[in-house]
């Protein structure tokens, strides 16, 4: 009987033994994991904020590059202003000269060459508008309120190179009602004319009916639009470069590669905004703006009775 007792009890102190080291175990497995769990989530945090780190230097170096450039178009804009303009002139009266009975006689041998001559200097005056608007502007306009699809209505008229029964059919609209906002009116539609004529183009060349999405939202007070195509996209490698001036795959098709550059300028120096991009090839592509504190009131109408 008390060898019996002797192996329970060796038994009994074998299984506590067996279950203290269990526990232990047990502990300092949940204390692994619990560590893996903490670095885990700190590398994904460091991720998180060395890639908006990158982002954020990114950023500044863009700003910085087209700051300096910006003070080389401004300089090279007025200095070839005049000489453009005074070479217009020159010939503008040439050509009425040749109208009279004194430069009849000449008119079949220069005509070619003076039409194509005032076509260069009338591409060389459009390229100088340009300039000036890449550097944002000289004079900084004062924001005034709009009622939002009053706004897009006048910005649609500024549209070029695209039928105004294409612009109907292809762009449909996502705002909310009577959504009031305050902001420098030309500048944010010669931003929304750029990027809209390139959705409107580029979704034309790789569908057989282009699609655009325009929608606008109050969030917080700020306003956020979003302008997506059904268009081809862009690629990763391109998608980097977008903002550059002069930088385009479509030289061919003579553009200038200054669309975008104008409007991040103008967006950012005029509005302290942002301007996005979101694009896989063959998936479209989303422009989203964001302009700080541009939501407001509608404005009070004041009657006057006689």
């Amino acid at each position: 009987m008390s060898m019996v007792l002797y192996l329970v009890s060796i038994l009994i102190l074998l299984t506590s033994v067996f279950v203290y080291l269990y526990i232990r175990q047990k502990q300092k497995l949940d204390s692994l994991i619990t560590q893996n769990k903490s670095l885990v989530q700190s590398r994904d945090a460091s991720l998180e904020y060395i890639e908006a780190l990158w982002k954020s230097q990114q950023s500044i170096i863009r700003d910085e590059k087209l700051s300096s450039l910006n003070s080389l178009v401004a300089g090279v804009a007025h200095e070839l202003n005049t000489p453009l303009g005074v070479s217009l002139t020159a010939l503008s009266y040439i050509e009425d000269l040749m109208k009279t009975d004194i430069g009849s006689h000449l008119e079949e041998d220069a005509s070619p060459m003076l039409k194509l001559a005032m076509d260069n200097l009338l591409k060389s005056i459009n390229l100088v508008e340009k300039f000036t608007e890449i550097s944002g502007g000289d004079v900084p306009e004062e924001p005034s309120p709009i009622e939002i699809r009053e706004f897009f209505e006048f910005t649609l008229t500024r549209v070029k190179n695209v039928s105004a029964i294409n612009i109907l059919e292809s762009i449909k609209y996502d705002f909310p009602s009577k959504l009031w906002i305050n902001v420098s009116q030309m500048s944010l539609s010669i931003v929304l004319k750029n990027i809209i004529e390139n959705a409107l183009e580029y979704s034309l060349k790789s569908k057989s009916k282009s699609e655009v999405l325009i929608s606008a939202k109050d969030s917080e007070g700020d306003l956020i639009i979003s302008i997506k195509d059904n268009g081809e996209g862009i690629s990763y490698t391109n998608l980097k470069s977008i903002y550059d001036p002069f930088y385009t795959t479509h030289r061919a098709d003579k553009h200038y590669g200054l669309g975008l550059a104008i409007s991040y300028n103008l967006l950012t120096r005029q509005h302290n905004g942002k301007l996005n991009c979101k694009s896989q090839l063959g998936e479209g592509t989303e422009f989203i703006i964001s302009i700080p504190t541009a939501i407001c009131s509608e404005p009070l109408k004041i009657n006057v009775n006689d």
